[in-house]
């Protein structure tokens, strides 16, 4: 959500650290995210779940970083969806917690428990050691408060302290998320 809402509001198109070889992927750009699947220079930002990667993904590097949490109880199985059908808008009829599918899920949300530890403790390690400016967001908050939660982000990617009031920038926010 807050990656269109960014390229509605800058009109910059953001691509990702996949190529179009998964299903996933192409839907995304079928979504009308232009730059999904570009991996190189072409686009200034990139969605990436770096250092969760695949072995044929190109290494992630940034100048800065813009990280979006999300509460576990809903991004692990919109995950395990993704995952077992490959596409970003189906599900299983079944309960997750019945069988068949309760031993798949039970052992898929294990692995994601640890890989998600693993990815937060990584990015809060590069946010204390400073060496590039890391902006965190809660993906809730920008569903209760996409407005301001797109001006502190505008803020944090422009460099600007103060506030973005009288700017372009603020009507832009203004249109998009008003």
């Amino acid at each position: 959500m807050m990656r269109k809402l960014f390229e509605n509001t800058t009109g910059i198109a953001t691509g990702s650290d996949m190529c179009l070889r998964h299903l996933a992927n192409l839907s995304l750009q079928l979504a009308a995210f232009k730059g999904e699947g570009l991996t190189d220079d072409r686009c200034w930002i990139k969605k990436c779940h770096f250092p969760l990667c695949l072995p044929f993904q190109p290494q992630h590097d940034s100048d800065i970083a813009v990280i979006c949490t999300r509460n576990p109880f809903d991004v692990s199985p919109s995950f395990f969806y993704i995952m077992w059908t490959q596409t970003h808008n189906i599900k299983f009829k079944e309960d997750l917690t019945k069988e068949p599918i309760w031993a798949y899920w039970k052992d898929f949300q294990a692995r994601c428990a640890q890989m998600w530890n693993q990815w937060h403790a990584y990015w809060i390690a590069r946010a204390e050691e400073g060496n590039i400016p890391v902006y965190f967001f809660r993906f809730e908050d920008v569903l209760a408060d996409k407005k301001n939660e797109m001006e502190k982000l505008m803020k944090f990617i422009a460099g600007v302290d103060g506030g973005i009031e009288g700017t372009v920038l603020e009507e832009r926010v203004n249109e998009v998320c008003g």
